[in-house]
């Protein structure tokens, strides 16, 4: 094991050792960028963690039988067979499995180079839901123009070496090979009745409000 991977192995080990990783907003949209139909298909969660979206789709009637996880955390592994989940430990460019849906929330801010990041996935499944965090977020750069480091880019995020933002997700995508089905992106209590005319605000200028990208895409030609 390189030293780049034992590290990551340590951080992500010590991540998910207490097990308590709560819903959040981005496990939400992924509901956004579902189909009914989807119920009948094998899917992969990439750096599943402790099996949360799991859960989530377990109480919305998804089959379990249906769901596989990876994560390169020996803690989120256990936690997930804990759950009764089907999961396999293993290195993103390991991965030798095939499935009709694979999932990736926050993940691609962690593997390099991008390009066959994605090239990879297409080996994994020709239809794929990403969920990013958008490295341009209003209060990051008010961060950085204060001379201090933005939250996604502190040591407990677990190392994000590549920053997303609204047009380079796009771009990425579509040079890949692949077409953009659906979009959907999270904003600031974009969940809250009171907050719907300004999400609707938020909702013009993604690349200064959005919290996280979500996109729905599909390898061009299948």
């Amino acid at each position: 094991m390189s030293e780049d991977n034992l590290f990551t192995k340590l951080v992500w080990n010590e991540k998910w050792r207490g097990g308590k990783k709560q819903i959040q907003y981005k496990h939400l949209i992924i509901f956004d960028l579902l189909k009914p139909e989807d119920k009948d298909k094998r899917i992969c969660d990439i750096g599943c963690g402790n099996c949360i979206l799991f859960d989530i789709l377990k109480k919305e009637g998804f089959p379990v039988a249906n769901m596989l996880g990876v994560d390169y955390s020996e803690s989120s592994i256990k936690i997930c067979r804990e759950k009764g989940y089907s999961v396999v430990q293993r290195n993103f460019w390991d991965l030798n499995i095939k499935c009709d849906l694979v999932i990736l929330v926050d993940v691609l801010e962690h593997l390099y180079p991008p390009n066959l990041v994605m090239k990879k996935i297409k080996e994994i499944s020709k239809e794929a839901i990403i969920v990013v965090p958008n490295f341009n977020f209003i209060l990051q750069r008010i961060e950085v123009l204060l001379g201090k480091v933005p939250f996604q880019n502190k040591v407990n995020r677990g190392g994000h070496i590549v920053w997303f933002n609204h047009k380079f997700l796009r771009n990425l995508v579509t040079s890949s090979g692949f077409e953009i089905i659906k979009e959907v992106h999270c904003y600031p209590k974009m969940y809250s009745k009171r907050w719907k005319v300004i999400t609707k605000f938020f909702e013009k200028f993604p690349n200064i409000f959005a919290l996280e990208f979500g996109v729905r895409i599909k390898a061009k030609g299948d």
